[in-house]
């Protein structure tokens, strides 16, 4: 399958707006397309023209409503289309009518289709989009934990050797821009209950950190007012300074012993490298998508649903049995790793056949 010319990729997704979790997923796809690139003696190109080979529509929840965003960007491109690892965002029933025959073109379109979880696979169902869709996990489990010491913080060098846990909590800037199963003053404060409870399980420091900085979201912020309202001893606790680097992040996460986060893909990074934790779903079933797609569903809870008593339970429940579920989740991730790989062969031959087609009709 050797040639000179380069196959060009397009990714689709909501890369490159300070968004670490949707960053840090293009980084694995491209990886994973490239390794598989690689095996084939073929060359890539990540690019945003709309002339490419090969468009990706990658991880994220960015299926569903969304689509209207996504959609020109598709209907631009000729090429082959993949869809890789996203979930279903559910806005409500006239929302999902109105873009059902987006959707349904979306995927008659893809040459290869799988999505995040069965929550996803559901939904899709549901609104009669489609039924061949497989789970192939979160595009992120890919992330390689090699490169997780690369990356030395000042604010973790306390000292005591007690362990860390790391807070995130994500603050809109625009309140209303986007549902929640919780407002955020009610968020703050059942997080300001919750935190004391899990440092003291623990015997842990805290560490606050960032995951997204744009014009909507600022964690930085979220840290800041949730600080605020925990007992005073916690309220010098470090802020990690936001980096546009995903694995700069990635190698902050490694550091950390546990989590309570909102986020999505910093507690799928802890699942990835053996520190299982209990995952907080925020909105549009995002975190119950991803740990039913690795049979863990039973550590996933809702924000609106979210009690120190029910949360303490949950997570003695995960200590319990830790060894075991790291055991389970490492062959689930393996399984979703190799389907990601047959998906990403798929569509590179797909590429490469639309690239021979579109070349000899250049000649």
């Amino acid at each position: 399958m050797t040639f000179s010319r380069a196959l060009k990729v397009k990714l689709i997704g909501w890369y490159g707006f300070n968004a670490t979790g949707d960053d840090l997923m293009a980084d694995c796809i491209r990886r994973l397309f490239q390794d598989c690139a690689d095996q084939l003696s073929l060359r890539l190109e990540f690019d945003t023209d709309t002339k490419c080979h090969l468009a990706i529509v990658g991880g994220g929840t960015i299926i569903g409503c969304d689509s209207a965003d996504i959609w020109p960007q598709i209907d631009a491109t000729p090429a082959p289309l993949a869809v890789f690892g996203p979930g279903f965002r559910d806005m409500g029933p006239e929302a999902c009518r109105q873009w059902q025959g987006t959707m349904k073109t979306i995927f008659e379109r893809a040459v290869v289709a799988g999505v995040r979880g069965p929550l996803t696979v559901a939904a899709l169902r549901k609104w009669d989009i489609t039924s061949s869709a497989s789970v192939i996990g979160d595009p992120a489990i890919g992330f390689r934990p090699l490169d997780t010491n690369r990356v030395k913080y000042q604010e973790l060098e306390s000292g005591t050797g007690r362990p860390l846990l790391g807070i995130c909590i994500r603050h809109l800037k625009q309140p209303g821009f986007e549902e929640r199963y919780l407002d955020a003053p009610e968020t703050y404060a059942r997080f300001a209950s919750l935190i004391p409870e899990v440092l003291r399980y623990y015997d842990a420091c805290p560490v606050f950190f960032s995951f997204c900085e744009n014009e909507y979201d600022s964690d930085t912020m979220g840290a800041r007012y949730l600080r605020d309202l925990l007992p005073v001893k916690y309220q010098h606790a470090p802020i990690v300074d936001f980096h546009a680097d995903p694995m700069r992040v990635a190698s902050l996460i490694a550091r950390l012993d546990y989590l309570v986060c909102e986020r999505m893909h910093p507690a799928i990074l802890m699942w990835t490298l053996g520190k299982p934790c209990l995952m907080i779903d925020y909105q549009y079933s995002k975190a119950a998508d991803f740990l039913a797609g690795i049979g863990m569903s039973e550590f996933c809870l809702r924000s609106d649903q979210l009690n120190v008593d029910g949360y303490m339970a949950r997570l003695a429940r995960l200590e319990s049995v830790r060894q075991k579920v790291v055991r389970e989740a490492r062959v689930t991730f393996s399984r979703q790793q190799s389907l990601q790989r047959s998906l990403a062969m798929k569509a590179i031959v797909e590429a490469v056949a639309y690239e021979r087609a579109a070349y000899g009709k250049s000649m």
